[in-house]
């Protein structure tokens, strides 16, 4: 959901298969876009970029995505929108499939090493594998095991492909803490659930 209210948007519609860029912010925006499809073993094996030109309060209909016929199952689907200054302002992933509805090919991916290196309320994770690691999920604990709540993640559930990296705002209040020290959880499909100290 937040990424789908940002104001320079780049999404996948499933009924057309198009890639759209949705601008709701204030004024003309231009840059490009890029549509990557990655298979399971962390390799592009499709991808296109294309300029777009948008109006304020338009949705603008990109280029097609186009799978591979050597896909078979489940692959991600990765669109990333950069503004004419190289700012990138939006990427988002999906986790689509050659076979209707059916996702299981998740399950047979090998294990990957994702590190984490803490910084103040900030973490940065890094896929040190060859393949990609598959939602990613940090949760905020006290060191007696409960979680705490409130708690706000810049991003989350989210992706990491091969050699990527990316670093994750956690906000809380010391007085939800329960007087425990602070430590997160990190786990996904694809790795060993691990936790670190803040």
């Amino acid at each position: 959901m937040k990424h789908a209210c940002e104001p320079l948007h780049v999404q996948w519609n499933p009924l057309s298969n198009n890639v759209e860029v949705v601008n709701r912010s204030a004024g003309h925006q231009q840059g490009t876009v890029k549509a990557s499809i990655i298979d399971l073993n962390g390799n592009t094996v499709w991808e296109q970029v294309q300029g777009y030109v948008c109006d304020e309060d338009m949705t603008l209909d990109m280029m097609q995505v186009k799978v591979p016929q050597e896909i078979a199952g489940a692959y991600f689907l990765r669109l990333t929108l950069i503004d004419d200054k190289g700012k990138m302002h939006s990427q988002n992933d999906y986790v689509n499939t050659t076979i209707e509805n059916d996702r299981t090919s998740l399950h047979d991916m090998r294990q990957t090493q994702v590190t984490a290196v803490v910084n103040d309320k900030t973490v940065t994770l890094t896929n040190h594998g060859q393949v990609p690691a598959v939602m990613l999920r940090l949760n905020l604990k006290g060191d007696d095991g409960e979680q705490i709540l409130p708690v706000i993640y810049s991003d989350n559930y989210f992706h990491l492909m091969p050699g990527e990296s990316r670093t994750i705002d956690i906000e809380w209040k010391n007085e939800d803490t329960r007087g425990c020290k602070p430590i997160v959880e990190i786990s996904g499909m694809n790795l060993t659930k691990t936790t670190i100290e803040l």
